[in-house]
């Protein structure tokens, strides 16, 4: 039973060279300049070869085909594959793996290459699960497995890998994968039952979805939009998630009727749910040894980080013998800090003052104490199931933004009707009050705490204010609606100070678009009584002190916001 080492080799060379490249730019260059691609598209054709089975030995007793003979628990169960069909989908599993790591970055030059060496057609059969014949033992009977019979469940989820990372490039959209036809066994992946292999297909829809894919038009034949709607209420988070953004992307210039078909699938309720998340109760907590907070979002009003949710925000200053601000004067101001603040290790649990910390690493060039923290809060984010399902309700709420924005983003007559038939389905005070609140504190500032004022995380932000922009872009009536909500108006006023360049430039956004001028009938009264009341909640002089912003796209914006108030 043991297996030949050239076995062994097939099924594990393409797997480690998987591994090694997948997140790395460098290698993945370095892997296809070693025409890595080459022999990897060659293992994945010959591992697609008819395989001869071994012929079971025989025997004298004759194998009872009565199934009541024993009880349930005397009976083995069903039959396993043969080891030659193990072997083959073992080297298969790790071809496709590797195709999904050197195509993984935006580098069409990979794709072109794997399409070249003829093995899209390997990856469509890839997507092929094995039918119920086969562990029933149909194939034990036969001489030969074919690429026909099907795959093995972690051969499926690895083509649907391989076909997301090479569907990310427009061209091949357009050419070999459509000549591959994907949909029909996308939307078969969809059906089954295996939660996994349903996952998987839902992701691949997300790129096949995209405005510029051929392929959309066959997925809506075959029934996508309903089987995307069902998934989106299903328990599993990843796979609610997944399906959301997949109807983010469909919805992108769809006619009027899709987008109305898919809102009524989707219900407004489901989708308010989505954009109200699970989190907003669970935003901020301690732990009970009185540790540091676990929060959700990334970055306040005042630029502190906070998430630990993204290891770029996490509070660990890699150099804790220096104070966040790097000053010439820190060196001077040691002896003072004698009695600092007492502070957690939440590693050791220790109680430890700021000065002695500082004291105790100038000693140390590599201090052990923050490389331990750093690594505990990495296990932490691939381990804990809390902070899993925080990120995946936090990516939930994004995605259901988006669709939402993306079911109004129209042309001129559409965008009317469709705004309008928002505030229809779901109420426009009840949307409103939603978009105010992803915009407010999730927790109020303490004075005698020195907490600070923290905000949703910055995607979320960001998604809230692209809505609220394309709302404010519809007819007069919906700007007067949404200036009519003073709410969201202030709501919109600490994040004109925002750290993230983007989020000042949507605020901006908003302003330019209650201001727009209709035509000389919107002038007077409706655009000046727009600006008057943006005027008394304080905007205009957000709008006027990011004339002088760092970031030159803000810069150029808040010159038009400005022209626009004066002009009206």
């Amino acid at each position: 039973n043991v297996r030949p080492e050239g076995d062994k080799l097939r099924e594990e060379a393409c797997a480690v060279l998987a591994l090694l490249v997948r997140s790395e730019r460098d290698l993945q260059a370095g892997a296809v300049e070693a025409k890595a691609i080459k022999h990897v598209c060659i293992s994945l054709k010959r591992s697609f070869d008819p395989i001869t089975l071994s012929k079971p030995m025989w025997s004298p007793r004759k194998a009872s085909s009565d199934g009541n003979t024993d009880s349930a628990s005397c009976r083995l169960g069903r039959r396993g594959l043969a080891k030659e069909v193990v072997h083959a989908m073992r080297w298969r599993k790790g071809a496709l793996d590797a195709v999904a790591a050197l195509t993984h970055q935006k580098d069409d030059l990979h794709r072109k290459a794997v399409v070249d060496a003829g093995v899209v057609g390997c990856v469509v059969e890839g997507l092929r699960p094995f039918e119920e014949r086969v562990w029933e033992g149909g194939v034990g009977r036969k001489a030969t497995l074919g690429s026909n019979d099907g795959n093995a469940v972690p051969v499926v989820l690895a083509a649907c890998n391989a076909a997301r990372s090479m569907s990310r490039s427009v061209g091949l959209l357009r050419t070999s994968l459509l000549d591959a036809s994907l949909a029909k066994p996308i939307i078969t992946l969809m059906r089954h039952v295996n939660a996994k292999i349903k996952l998987a297909a839902t992701d691949v829809c997300i790129n096949l979805l995209n405005e510029f894919s051929p392929t959309k038009r066959d997925l809506i034949a075959e029934g996508v939009v309903p089987l995307l709607c069902g998934h989106a209420r299903s328990g599993d988070l990843e796979l609610r998630r997944s399906s959301i953004w997949a109807l983010k992307h469909l919805l992108n210039t769809s006619p009027r009727d899709l987008r109305i078909q898919v809102l009524d699938e989707l219900t407004p309720e489901l989708l308010m749910s989505a954009m109200t998340g699970q989190s907003s109760d669970t935003a901020s907590s301690t732990n009970g040894n009185g540790g540091v907070n676990i929060r959700l979002s990334s970055a306040n009003a005042a630029g502190e980080q906070v998430d630990l949710l993204n290891p770029s925000s996490m509070d660990i200053d890699p150099n804790p013998s220096h104070d966040l601000d790097d000053d010439d004067d820190d060196e001077e101001d040691d002896d003072e800090d004698e009695d600092g603040e007492i502070l957690l290790d939440e590693p050791s649990q220790t109680h430890y003052q700021t000065s002695q910390l500082r004291s105790t690493l100038t000693d140390h060039p590599t201090p052990k104490l923050a490389s331990s923290a750093i690594l505990l809060r990495y296990r932490q984010l691939e381990e804990d199931e809390q902070l899993m399902a925080l990120r995946l309700d936090t990516e939930i709420q994004e995605h259901a933004l988006d669709l939402l924005r993306n079911f109004i983003y129209a042309d001129a007559e559409d965008c009317v009707a469709l705004t309008s038939h928002v505030y229809t389905a779901i109420g426009s005070s009840r949307l409103l009050d939603l978009l105010a609140n992803k915009l407010s504190p999730l927790s109020a500032s303490s004075a005698l705490q020195r907490t600070p004022t923290l905000y949703a995380s910055t995607p979320i932000l960001h998604s809230t204010l692209r809505l609220i922009s394309h709302l404010c872009a519809s007819s007069p009536s919906h700007k007067a609606t949404l200036l009519a909500h003073t709410t969201t108006l202030h709501a919109l006023l600490p994040h004109f100070t925002h750290p993230t360049p983007s989020i000042r430039l949507a605020c901006l956004d908003i302003i330019v678009n209650l201001t727009w001028v209709e035509d000389e009938r919107d002038r007077s009264p409706g655009a000046r009584d727009r600006i008057r009341l943006l005027r008394e909640a304080g905007l205009e002089e957000k709008v006027r002190a990011l004339t002088g912003d760092s970031d030159a796209g803000v810069r150029e914006r808040a010159k038009v916001a400005v022209r626009q108030v004066e002009g009206g």
